[in-house]
């Protein structure tokens, strides 16, 4: 049975911290970035996701809600004393820079310092 996204709701208890990524990330498609962001931050726990995945999914929503500097700085969340990056900071960083060539030199360091990235 196919449902649409902005009908799903969420059951009451434990929800997969994946659920709740889906559900911000159809948010912030819609221009909701807040509400995206509150609904990451409630899926989160002390178990998972581990800091840079919750950082990166912080960039994702950015992105797609149209805020690449705050995207940018996500990212550099993301990488920062991570042992290895998330392997979409690359590609999330590259369209950030892509759509707002303003935070080039944000992208840049990004690409500096994360060692991995």
């Amino acid at each position: 049975m196919a449902h649409r996204a902005g009908t799903l709701k969420l059951p009451k208890g434990r929800v997969p911290y994946e659920a709740h990524r889906a559900r911000a990330l159809v948010l912030a498609a819609r221009g909701r970035a807040r509400e995206a962001l509150d609904e990451l931050n409630e899926g989160w726990t002390d178990e998972w996701p581990l800091p840079a995945v919750y950082a990166t999914d912080v960039a994702r929503v950015r992105l797609l809600a149209g805020d690449y500097r705050d995207a940018i700085e996500a990212l550099h969340l993301a990488v920062r004393g991570a042992e290895h990056a998330e392997p979409e900071v690359p590609a999330i960083a590259r369209e950030c820079v892509r759509r707002a060539p303003h935070v080039w030199r944000r992208g840049l360091e990004l690409a500096l310092a994360g060692g991995t990235v």
